[in-house]
């Protein structure tokens, strides 16, 4: 294609155009600026289109940004989208580890230490090695916490379907490339009984379990 003329327009936006145009809609072709205002840098998401298509689109969206095929990309949105990339490739690197993320249920690891994240994001980061068309999820576990920033007990309680179970070699990958975040930190016994619960925030929060009927199982922590 010729890229010495035309237009950027937003490949979804072409796409959905009729659809667009019945509903009336004001947003056409609006991400193609990124937040600062200027052309985003992420070339796959927009396409040239030719100058002779400017009558049709302005008939139906008169006020839409239609930026020329010169308009310089936004320099702080391309040193991000560069570092984006560099960390999807870090993270695809490390696929045949992260792949095996545990999808809830507690790893037979008597007497070493498991960790918990959030299982919204261990699926999310299944759905971007599946579809690879989303963006990687983003490691945060404060949504395990309650207001009172304690971890209630039937977050953790193994098959609760709150959270994932990482090794420790999986936890290392997770926090270099997606982190950092909360740590919690789990130890075991044999039967995969939750023994104890140690959640560190740059190693100032700690807490202890309970021992709560015939399992031992996590209860609110104490500081």
């Amino acid at each position: 294609n010729d890229k010495t003329t035309g237009i950027w327009v937003v490949k979804e936006d072409l796409r959905s155009f009729q659809r667009l145009a019945r509903e009336g809609t004001r947003e056409f072709n609006d991400r193609v600026l990124c937040h600062h205002g200027r052309l985003h840098p992420d070339e796959g998401k927009r396409k040239l289109v030719s100058l002779g298509v400017i009558d049709i689109i302005t008939k139906y969206f008169p006020d839409c940004h239609l930026p020329k095929w010169d308009t310089p990309e936004c320099p702080e949105c391309t040193d991000t989208l560069h570092s984006s990339r560099e960390r999807v490739r870090d993270v695809l690197s490390r696929k045949r580890v992260l792949v095996r993320l545990n999808g809830g249920e507690l790893p037979y690891v008597a007497g070493h230490a498991v960790y918990l994240v959030s299982r919204t994001f261990t699926d999310n980061l299944s759905n971007f090695f599946t579809y690879r068309n989303i963006d990687l999820p983003v490691l945060d576990n404060s949504a395990l916490l309650c207001s009172h920033g304690r971890i209630p007990a039937n977050v953790v309680k193994p098959g609760a379907g709150f959270v994932s179970y990482l090794t420790v070699e999986e936890w290392d990958i997770v926090r270099e490339l997606l982190g950092p975040t909360v740590e919690l930190r789990v130890a075991t016994r044999q039967e995969t009984l939750v023994d104890s619960l140690l959640m560190k925030e740059r190693g100032s929060i700690q807490g202890r379990s309970s021992d709560r009927e015939q399992g031992h199982q996590v209860g609110n922590m104490e500081q």
